[in-house]
């Protein structure tokens, strides 16, 4: 039995006192941190978060707009039906042969063949797991042509691999959950960020600190300016120190927020498209292979032959390159391994360039791409919840058995309220108004709620709702990342507490809400994925000079085709630190 990938795992926050408004901004204005330097990283940190949901959400209207094609149905529901049976059987198996049996299908899939094909193959392995997935095949129906994909009259690519569709339908509470994991930087939490930064600098050189600068500072620095250390930082007046003791400015502190923010967020984007276009993922969650950094000379070979030198590019990873716009840097590293390589078969010493990476280009660079390349749907950072909420409704609305677990517990949730509220007003009760109360619990128990899969604690807030005593409820937490907020039946206290008072009034409240989702899956099926594929070909441009910065901590976009079978390539730089070579690939297997 594989383990669930997707599993959430609390985060505990154990934060000191908090320091006051007034601390933090007399700290940034001491250092001259103006507040168009906040919202400057405020605007390229929330691109970048809107970027990484932006690829997610393409993929998961991909697939539904597929299915809802007539044409399209039979052919992507029975691959999706085919990628169900051989990823989420419950029997025990070999692992080895199981994965063999997948990256076989995967393969296949990635051919457009038809189930006939794919029956021919398990046929040929002759093992147990083979033979298994046979009868499994067999007992779910899974029967359908070669793929052909039609719009209107024209015939067009698929932009995205078998699986990545497969787990954005089948998982998408998972991934919205990974989704509202990352913090949404606005204003205060960058003030913030700033602040621990220059307070950071500041207790590096005070003379109480552990550090070997604060040794040396003990030694040399006269009493008088120890003590005035101590005072200003008692003050909290850390920029302070730092102007008076410290060669750190305010331009090393902002650089040094952009790089942290750029790693931060591109370890969970990449994390998040690993969970998506990896099939291996649950057995590589402990190592986290895609954290790896390799060299770049995974793009290129460069050998010696018959008084030749011959170099062997990747064509699938050049083609990748030339979509994003980065051969430049591409042929510049080549260029680099070169002249190496030349130097030492020349006698001479090798040739290496010692380059700092610049940490502040990566979120600027994607935050530029993302200005050139949205592609719309997510303009400002409060359309996320309605788009979220699109996708859950046609889903619910289609009844996808992706949703089974959370309906039950909704379910459990809804009745709760209805034996709470005895009088209900009959005008209100509607097939609509069902389904969109069983939404607001889907969202509230999955995508407000941190906790939402302890039973105890979900019995608890059932028994409360039926005593009406759901004022101030302390036994459940919350995501750090509100902004499913104003779709949950919670509302937060001024103590921290829950109220889950959702009586009528709030619940109607709730109607016009639903009126405000995007409808992404119009009735004119043909025109809307005419729309979303031109929407993704357009990010494909190799036209305009705004580069995807692949050189950085951030993964590619979904539609970059991967490797067959289990591999997945993200190109990657180290940011931080002082590397020997211009980049490096991030790799998951």
């Amino acid at each position: 039995m594989q383990s669930d990938p997707f599993r959430t795992v609390p985060r505990i926050n154990s934060r000191p006192t908090e320091p006051s408004n007034d601390i933090i901004k007399s700290n940034l204005n001491h250092l001259k941190i103006r507040p168009k330097d906040v919202d400057d990283i405020v605007k390229d940190a929330q691109n970048a978060y809107k970027m990484v949901v932006e690829q997610v959400f393409l993929v998961m209207r991909y697939v539904r707009q597929l299915m809802m094609q007539e044409q399209n149905h039979l052919a992507i529901n029975g691959r999706m039906n085919l990628l169900l049976t051989i990823f989420e059987s419950q029997e025990e198996h070999d692992q080895e042969e199981l994965e063999k049996i997948q990256r076989g299908v995967l393969q296949k899939l990635e051919e457009n063949v038809g189930s006939n094909d794919v029956i021919a193959y398990l046929q040929s392995l002759e093992s147990k797991e083979s033979a298994y997935m046979l009868i499994k095949m067999q007992e779910n129906g899974v029967a359908f042509a070669p793929a052909r994909y039609i719009v209107g009259s024209q015939i067009l690519p698929r932009p995205y691999a078998y699986y990545d569709m497969y787990t954005c339908l089948q998982h998408p509470i998972e991934l919205f959950k990974k989704l509202l994991s990352q913090d949404v930087h606005d204003e205060k939490k960058v003030e913030r960020l700033i602040y621990d930064k220059i307070k950071y600098h500041a207790n590096s050189i005070n003379p109480k600190g552990s550090g070997s600068l604060a040794m040396i500072i003990h030694k040399d620095m006269p009493k008088e300016k120890q003590q005035h250390i101590f005072k200003l930082s008692k003050e909290e007046d850390f920029a302070q120190i730092i102007k008076d003791y410290s060669s750190t400015n305010k331009d090393i502190i902002l650089q040094e927020i952009r790089s942290e923010l750029a790693i931060e967020l591109g370890e969970w984007a990449s994390d998040i498209f690993a969970r998506i276009s990896n099939p291996s993922y649950s057995r590589l969650l402990a190592s986290k292979p895609w954290r790896k950094k390799l060299t770049f000379n995974n793009f290129f070979d460069i050998s010696h032959n018959l008084g030749n030198t011959v170099i062997s590019l990747d064509s699938g990873l050049v083609n990748n390159l030339h979509k994003i716009n980065q051969l430049d840097d591409l042929f510049d590293s080549l260029k680099l391994a070169l002249k190496a390589k030349l130097s030492m078969h020349t006698g001479g010493r090798p040739w290496e360039k010692e380059q700092s990476i610049n940490n502040e280009d990566a979120l600027a660079g994607i935050s530029a791409w993302y200005d050139r390349y949205s592609t719309g749907m997510l303009r400002k950072i409060d359309q996320i919840p309605k788009a979220i909420t699109s996708i859950i409704y046609f889903d619910l609305k289609n009844h996808s058995p992706s949703l089974k677990n959370a309906i039950s517990d909704a379910e459990i949730l809804r009745a709760a309220y209805d034996d709470s509220q005895k009088e209900i007003d009959e005008k209100r009760a509607s097939p609509v108004r069902e389904r969109n109360l069983l939404l607001t619990f889907i969202i509230s128990l999955n995508l407000y709620l941190r906790d939402d899969k302890n039973k105890n604690n979900l019995e608890d807030l059932v028994g409360r709702i039926k005593r009406n005593d759901i004022k101030s409820i302390n036994t459940l937490s919350t995501f750090n990342n509100s902004i499913m907020s104003s779709w949950s039946i919670f509302d937060h206290n001024e103590d921290g507490s829950l109220d889950a008072e959702f009586g009528l009034s709030n619940q109607d409240k709730m109607m016009y809400r639903f009126k405000t989702i995007p409808v992404f899956f119009k009735k004119n099926i043909k025109t809307e994925l005419s729309e979303l594929l031109w929407m993704i070909s357009n990010q494909a441009s190799t036209e305009n000079p705004v580069p995807f910065p692949y050189n950085s901590a951030f993964p590619w976009p979904l539609w970059i085709k991967k490797p067959q079978g289990f591999g997945y390539k993200y190109i990657s730089r180290v940011l931080g630190y002082r590397v020997y070579t211009q980049s490096f690939i991030k790799k998951l297997i």
